[in-house]
């Protein structure tokens, strides 16, 4: 399979993740009454808060991934997960509101963003791309089963 399908793949579903993810976000923390739990709208406004600042951190990752930077590829793909994460508690758990379709569409594209991510990425490609300086330590801590020297 070429790598570069994948990464393509990824790519534009990341642009429409952050889309849909700043309209919901914004929504979320500036339109009154768009959450009904009382107990968990501060919350979840908080979230949307939070998301709202992670959005343009997740343009920046993937303009220096597609540059080659791999400690922006792992950012990238980090914040995917953050984006999928929190979307999958507002899909599944928050009470139905007007955002709910766009709650699924932002948890579907950050899932196909992320598998997507992960399939054009070759593991035994980034120990050479971070160098003999990257940390190991953490690597070994996770259970790496990929060299991390050549």
């Amino acid at each position: 399979m070429n790598r570069s399908r994948p990464l393509e793949i990824a790519s534009a579903t990341t642009i429409a993740t952050v889309g849909l993810a700043a309209v919901a976000s914004w929504a979320g923390a500036f339109v009154p009454g768009l959450y009904a739990e009382d107990a968990l709208a501060a919350a979840m406004r908080g979230q949307d808060v939070a998301t709202l600042i992670v959005l343009p951190l997740l343009i920046i990752a993937l303009h220096r991934m597609k540059r080659g930077s791999p400690r922006a590829t792992v950012v990238w793909i980090g914040l995917l997960g953050y984006l999928l994460y929190t979307y999958a508690g507002a899909a599944f758990a928050y009470h139905f509101n007007r955002l709910f379709l766009v709650y699924v569409a932002v948890f579907s594209l950050s899932a196909i963003a992320a598998w997507a991510a992960l399939s054009g990425i070759h593991p035994g490609e980034m120990p050479r791309r971070f160098g003999t300086g990257a940390p190991r330590r953490a690597a070994a801590v996770t259970g790496s089963t990929t060299p991390l020297s050549n």
